[in-house]
C-alpha cells in the first residue's frame, strides 16, 4: 500500500481511546504511546528477539510454544494499547496469521520464518511512527533489526516444514 494511501487510512481510525496520531509539517504521522506500553512493548520485544530465532533454528515443542506465548502476548499487547484503531487492525491481522501459522502440523519453518519477517516489518514501521525520544526509537530500531538478523541467520537452508511437531 503507497504511504499516502496508508496515512489516510490512519487518519481516518481517530479517535481512538485517547490515542493522538498528529501531522507535524511535511505531512509526517507520530503515535502517541504512554510511557508504560512503551516498556512493555520493549519487554516484548526482547522476549520475541530471544523465541523467534530458536523456534526457527531448532522447532522443538519447547520453542515453538515459547513463540506462540510471545504472539499471543504480542496480540495482546495489540488489543490493550492506545495505538489508532487502522494500526491496530494490521498488527492484529499479521500477529493472527503468524499464530495460524504455528497451530498447523507439521512445523511450516519456512513459511513461520516468512510471517515473522513480515511482522518485523509491521513492528518497524510503528516503531518508526512512535513519538518517543530518539535514543527510546534508537533501541526499539535495534532490536528489531537484530532480531531480523537472527531470524534470517536462522533460516539459512530451511525449505518446506519440520516433523517437530
Amino acid at each position: 500500500m503507497c504511504p499516502r494511501k496508508k496515512r489516510d487510512r490512519l487518519l481516518r481510525s481517530l479517535p481512538v481511546r485517547g490515542s493522538k496520531l498528529k501531522l507535524s509539517k511535511g505531512d509526517f504521522i507520530e503515535i502517541s504511546i504512554p510511557f508504560k506500553e512503551l516498556e512493555r512493548l520493549k519487554d516484548l520485544l526482547i522476549l520475541f528477539s530471544k523465541t523467534a530465532p530458536a523456534a526457527i533454528s531448532k522447532p522443538t515443542p519447547f520453542n515453538i510454544g515459547a513463540l506462540q506465548g510471545i504472539l499471543k502476548e504480542l496480540l495482546l499487547f495489540t488489543y490493550t494499547s492506545m495505538f489508532p484503531v487502522a494500526v491496530k487492525a494490521e498488527l492484529q491481522s499479521v500477529l493472527e496469521l503468524a499464530i495460524t501459522g504455528l497451530e498447523v502440523g507439521p512445523f511450516p519453518r519456512l513459511n513461520t520464518s516468512i510471517s515473522l519477517q513480515y511482522l518485523l516489518a509491521e513492528l518497524m514501521q510503528i516503531t518508526l511512527l512512535l513519538s518517543i525520544s530518539p535514543l527510546n526509537k534508537d533501541h526499539l530500531v535495534g532490536e528489531i533489526r537484530s532480531t531480523n538478523a537472527a531470524l534470517v541467520i536462522a533460516s539459512v537452508g530451511i525449505s518446506g516444514t519440520s516433523s517437530a511437531v
